[in-house]
């Protein structure tokens, strides 16, 4: 988890987007781009994560290069993520 709070610190410019967010019963599943730059290098990355709950705290915390990878590990698809549009 230490390397997760330096991130913002390895950046000379860091900006993240919240894209989409769905709720579940016991999981949140968030997409998110994030813009980084330093130095020369230039990153835009897509990258999802899911949050497991319990009792209103966060118990589980894991990342993914993609949303469908992420829906996939809560047992969900990309058709269960836009049901309600």
């Amino acid at each position: 988890l230490e390397a997760f709070g330096d991130w913002p610190s390895q950046w000379d410019d860091l900006r993240i987007e919240f894209l989409q967010v769905l709720d579940g019963d016991e999981t949140v599943v968030q997409l998110t781009r994030q813009y980084m730059r330093t130095r020369d290098i230039e990153v835009e990355q897509d990258i999802a994560f899911v949050y497991t709950f319990k009792n209103r705290k966060i118990i589980g915390w894991d990342a993914y290069f993609t949303f469908d990878t992420a829906l996939e590990a809560v047992g969900l698809s990309e058709q269960d993520a836009h049901a309600d549009s």
